[in-house]
């Protein structure tokens, strides 16, 4: 499925590749309309009709009919795009890899990541992971619209405003505890709910102050790594209270403070600082005032759309086409548990076309040399084993 963004009929133009349509890749493409026209490409629907060779095929296309010059991969929980399907994209095009959670795909991402010629994230932190291993990379928020998230003179009704979603972490328990001693928190969102834009703004400059929280959700055995049960990370809650004019008093995390001073971003370690620093903004706006003003002027100079890919494109105009430093992408090199999760994904999205099935399974033992034939023979029996326990658990449950 493919649709054309605003400004498309510009003279080049970028394809933003996402997994599928979701209410959030209207940020994205609003950030990547100021420099260029976008084509708007949609995975899933390609690859369940026409295979992951199709979707190449379709992309390398579109790039060949069109004045394409970048692809954006957006690669969030989208296991099917590997180093190989990035390579397999035309040479004349700047590849670019999209993350938003990379905190726990980094692994993963980084390994696809080194057949693209830069790195988007979300997390300051990632981001100098990325410089690290040596690949190009840059920080690139989601939420970040100075046009959209704007101070549209509210009269501050609300004391204190979390908005998201309350089940993650301990984020209940923060609420229960603030609730109990008095403190009035409105709360809106949760799993699933996507609050419109407009209308978050609206909530956002009626409150005082947003709070936020910074853990993930608890994490899943597979995710978990050495008894980590969740990791800090930085919410894009910060930045659009921010441009909003609002105070936000934040959870500790490490990346804030990559981005942020005290004084624009007061933060709390645990419910007892939390409910003492809210009590005492809420009780000076003088200090609450200031905090406000000084983190929308850092907001507005430093982390909005048009700031934001303004250094984008700088550092794009610095990268020869093929030439990449990143592109040290190697298919000897991947580990088996990489090739494992890029397998299986594809496989979930093609299980009506055996065809396609049968071309993935084969392309794992397509090596000349020995000692990587047997693992990929490994690989193979795993896989098909993996094949048939889905078939017989489908059988069971109809």
């Amino acid at each position: 499925m493919i649709k054309k963004g605003i400004n498309s009929e510009s003279k080049s133009q970028a394809i933003a590749l996402f997994k599928s349509a979701r209410p959030w890749c209207h940020h994205v493409q609003r950030k990547l309309a100021l420099t260029q026209g976008v084509i708007n490409v949609y995975a899933d629907p390609i690859i369940r009709d026409r295979g992951v060779r199709g979707l190449v095929r379709h992309l390398n296309q579109v790039i060949d009919e069109s004045v394409v010059n970048r692809v954006y991969f957006f690669v969030d929980f989208f296991f099917c795009l590997d180093q190989a399907f990035v390579t397999k994209i035309s040479s004349r095009v700047v590849k670019i890899l999209v993350t938003f959670d990379d905190l726990t795909l980094h692994q993963f991402n980084q390994l696809t990541g080194c057949a693209c010629d830069l790195v988007l994230s979300a997390d300051p932190i990632s981001v100098l992971k990325y410089k690290e291993a040596g690949l190009e990379a840059e920080f690139f928020p989601l939420e970040s619209s100075k046009d959209l998230y704007k101070n549209v003179e509210k009269q501050k009704t609300v004391d204190v405003l979390f908005f998201g979603n309350s089940d993650l972490a301990d984020r209940k328990e923060y609420l229960d505890h603030l609730m109990q001693h008095d403190v009035a928190v409105k709360v809106i969102g949760g799993p699933g709910k996507y609050i419109d834009p407009k209308a978050l703004v609206k909530e956002i400059c009626s409150a005082k102050m947003v709070i936020n929280f910074s853990k993930t959700g608890y994490l899943n055995k597979q995710e978990q790594r050495q008894g980590v049960r969740f990791f800090f990370q930085l919410k894009g809650r910060i930045i659009e209270s921010g441009l909003c004019g609002t105070m936000c008093l934040s959870e500790y995390t490490p990346s804030v403070r990559l981005l942020f001073g005290e004084r624009e971003v007061p933060f709390f370690h645990n419910k007892v600082e939390c409910l003492k620093m809210i009590r005492y903004f809420l009780s000076d706006e003088t200090e609450r005032e200031s905090c406000a003003k000084k983190l929308f002027c850092k907001c507005r100079e430093n982390y909005e759309d048009q700031k934001i890919m303004a250094t984008v494109e700088k550092r794009i105009e610095k990268i020869d086409i093929g030439i990449s430093p990143n592109q040290l992408a190697n298919e000897r090199q991947l580990p088996y548990w990489y090739k494992k999760m890029v397998l299986r994904a594809r496989i979930q999205l093609l299980w009506h076309r055996p065809k396609d099935i049968l071309y993935e399974l084969c392309a794992i033992v397509r090596c000349s040399e020995k000692s990587l034939l047997l693992a990929r023979l490994g690989l193979l029996m795993n896989t098909i084993s993996w094949i048939f326990y889905r078939f017989l658990v489908g059988k069971r449950r109809t």
